[in-house]
């Protein structure tokens, strides 16, 4: 399935999201968007904070915002994050999102396979909203929490295209954006630009915050999958339905397999722990307008920032070393087998902070640093070029040719090029 085309350097907020056009988008009359932009993860750890704060989790997950991923986190931990130490584009949200991670497999002659966490990652969670639905939405309370699931009763339906998740593989020919699209995770055997993961999560609400059933039964989908759709019996109350768009750039499927660290390849989840400022969502629910009255379908124009603090710079990924010496001793970044099982060694270390603080953190850099000669970057608005350019210019003394911020999101050349640019996150 082809998807409209957009032009590449409007980045993610205008390309990560490009079907509100098609016919089956079928929101609510007054749909708001608020779109919150991460560059880069907070880090990676066989740490699930919902399911297990005593031992490791099950698999790795690839996290976005504090630092405070250690198994042992909770709302508290969150709120009084210092904004410096998250990955989170504004000051008032330090709510934690997570995801299973990605792995690139190479099989080597002999049938070995080595396994590679793609690192380079570039998310977005949308949230959206519609004050006339009934119930009205409310923010998340204190403590909230919630796991969601493709395979989720009620999750194969509504979104986009059908179905409340899709992956999109998209090149960028002459700077314009052409995409092939699927419901459902799916790692295609080809390259692309990049691989597009969005996952809408359920908005009808029991009331409970998530800490004492499955982390799951609290929440439920609406009975047609849109925004402002009837909620099923026993969900008498509304969220904001959050949709985590995840982009892998520059795929790689001609040469290697892609799978997540839990050993899937079709089946996909995310976990949310709120850590929003006391009343600020409540305010941006309660003012915020539609950004255009006339676009209010399931994909409205991003809105709503403007009642948030903006971030000059947020904090690195947090690198591997430091993630073995102070939550779980392992590596996660290229091994021989997937690093799997609830409780099992390597052990948890102990938390041994109240709050983050620069003294916890040794690595000057981040975490994974890995470029190919070939991945592109825009030069400018519609100029494509590759590492290996960039490293001819930077030997010929060419000053300030990684500084050049394009507008392109994930594009930009010390994204693409960390190892050429020294910016490694």
């Amino acid at each position: 399935m082809k998807l409209n085309k957009t032009p590449a350097y409007l980045g993610l907020g205008a390309i990560a999201l490009i079907g509100g056009a098609l016919p089956f988008a079928n929101a609510g009359d007054q749909t708001v968007k608020m779109c919150l932009f991460y560059d880069r993860p907070s880090g990676h750890a066989r740490s699930d904070p919902i399911i297990s704060q005593e031992c490791a989790a099950d698999h790795v997950h690839t996290f976005y915002g504090p630092r405070n991923f250690h198994p042992n986190t909770d709302y508290k931990d969150l709120i009084t994050t210092p904004p410096k130490f998250s990955t989170s584009p504004f000051k008032e949200n330090q709510s934690l999102y997570w995801h299973p991670s990605i792995y690139q497999v190479a099989t080597a002659g002999d049938g070995t396979e080595t396994f590679t966490r793609v690192s380079n990652l570039y998310s977005s969670p949308y949230y959206r909203w519609d004050t006339t639905a009934t119930p009205r939405p409310e923010a998340f309370p204190p403590r909230f929490r919630m796991i969601s699931a493709n395979t989720d009763p009620g999750a194969n339906k509504g979104g986009e295209m059908g179905a409340n998740m899709f992956t999109e593989c998209c090149n960028l020919p002459n700077g314009e954006e052409d995409c092939e699209s699927w419901n459902q995770l799916f790692f295609p055997r080809k390259s692309c630009a990049f691989l597009g993961i969005a996952f809408n999560m359920p908005t009808c609400w029991n009331g409970e915050t998530g800490d004492t059933n499955n982390h799951k039964d609290h929440m439920a989908f609406t009975l047609d999958g849109t925004v402002a759709g009837a909620c099923p019996k026993g969900f008498n109350r509304r969220l904001p339905q959050i949709q985590i768009f995840v982009r892998i750039m520059n795929y790689k499927g001609n040469k290697y397999r892609y799978q997540l660290s839990d050993g899937n390849d079709d089946k996909w989840h995310v976990d949310f722990l709120g850590g929003w400022k006391k009343g600020k969502l409540e305010e941006i629910i309660d003012g915020c307008e539609p950004a255009d009255p006339e676009d209010t379908g399931f994909n409205p124009p991003c809105g709503c920032t403007e009642f948030l603090t903006p971030m000059k710079k947020v904090a690195r990924t947090m690198c591997d070393d430091d993630v073995k010496r102070l939550m779980i001793d392992e590596a996660t970044d290229v091994t021989k087998s997937l690093p799997r099982g609830t409780c099992t060694n390597p052990n948890e270390i102990e938390k041994s902070w109240k709050k983050l603080n620069k003294k916890l953190f040794k690595c000057k850099n981040g975490g994974s640093c890995k470029e190919y000669p070939e991945d592109n970057f825009f030069l400018n608005y519609s100029k494509q070029q590759n590492c290996m350019w960039l490293k001819k210019q930077k030997k010929r003394k060419r000053k300030n040719i990684c500084k050049k911020r394009t507008g392109t999101g994930g594009f930009d050349p010390r994204i693409v090029c960390p190892v050429t640019c020294q910016s490694c996150d």
